[in-house]
């Protein structure tokens, strides 16, 4: 970093990559909302009291805005600080780079941010990076408990329990035929400005005898609201045997929204990760 005679930061403006984490489970979601909590005004609040910015801090942007209740893995988010800003993080402190100056600002962060959302990494991009709109691929995970025996009160935030035995190949055969560049729209909440076609990459899923848990993963290059929870939700009706694999596909050829492809609830998903080009890996300034 390049300062005046008088410790001042010489520059405009500077972007940051923001790597976190957080349990969704008291949050409205991640996108603000008046009178209501959430991860990102969480998040900006702190981001105004380190700066003493109140009015002109801009607001940070994410990869994907989480539901009310999911939970995330990892999060990606930028945040754009200017000189101004970054003089009253570092109050007397001076002569520092930016690896420097990004480690300080996590700490400021995790030590204002309550124990549910977690900085966990922090590095200078270029301007170009853009958290949302850079993204290649969203990758979610959906947590089932279904074994009695390994059922631990402690995960109950975290996973969704289904009493029923769950058919896990039969959801395997179902989910795979939606794999491919698809319109979602029976598994997507009506929204009438956002198109519902998707390049839904993986639909998977897995058991794990160790935990006990059925694991769903999907990727796509971008999911529509309550996309992934309706997916879940469908296949689940395959798992219990109260539909065959086939009609999951055809649910998607109908087009049709109905109560049986409705969402599962929130707390068995996480955002569990994001994948940028190689260009924006590659972006640290530090």
């Amino acid at each position: 970093m390049n300062f005046d005679n008088n410790h001042n930061l010489v520059g405009t403006k500077y972007r940051f990559r923001l790597d976190l984490s957080y349990d969704g489970t008291n949050y409205h979601g991640w996108a603000s909302q008046t009178n209501l909590a959430t991860v990102q005004t969480t998040i900006e609040t702190v981001l105004k009291r380190i700066t003493r910015d109140f009015t002109n801090l801009d607001q940070i942007y994410c990869a994907g805005r989480t539901d009310t209740g999911v939970h995330a893995w990892q999060q990606v988010a930028h945040l754009d600080l200017r000189n101004s800003h970054i003089n009253k993080i570092l109050g007397k402190v001076t002569n520092v780079d930016f690896a420097q100056f990004a480690t300080i600002l996590r700490y400021k962060l995790n030590s204002l941010l309550p124990n549910d959302i977690v900085i966990n990494k922090i590095t200078r991009v270029s301007s170009k990076f853009d958290a949302r709109h850079s993204v290649l691929r969203r990758t979610y995970k959906y947590y089932i408990s279904n074994d009695i025996s390994k059922r631990l009160a402690t995960s109950s935030r975290f996973s969704f329990w289904v009493d029923n035995k769950l058919d896990v190949d039969s959801m395997n055969l179902a989910a795979g035929k939606l794999v491919g560049e698809n319109d979602f729209y029976s598994f997507i909440k009506n929204r009438p400005e956002q198109s519902t076609i998707r390049d839904l990459q993986n639909f998977s899923w897995q058991f794990s005898v160790s935990s006990g848990l059925i694991v769903a993963s999907l990727t796509a290059n971008a999911f529509a609201h309550n996309m992934v929870r309706c997916l879940v939700g469908a296949s689940l009706m395959v798992g219990k045997g109260y539909r065959q694999p086939e009609w999951l596909y055809q649910s998607l050829l109908d087009k049709k929204r109905k109560a049986s492809l409705g969402p599962a609830p929130a707390k068995g998903l996480f955002l569990y990760k994001i994948d940028y080009p190689m260009e924006f890996v590659k972006s640290s300034l530090d």
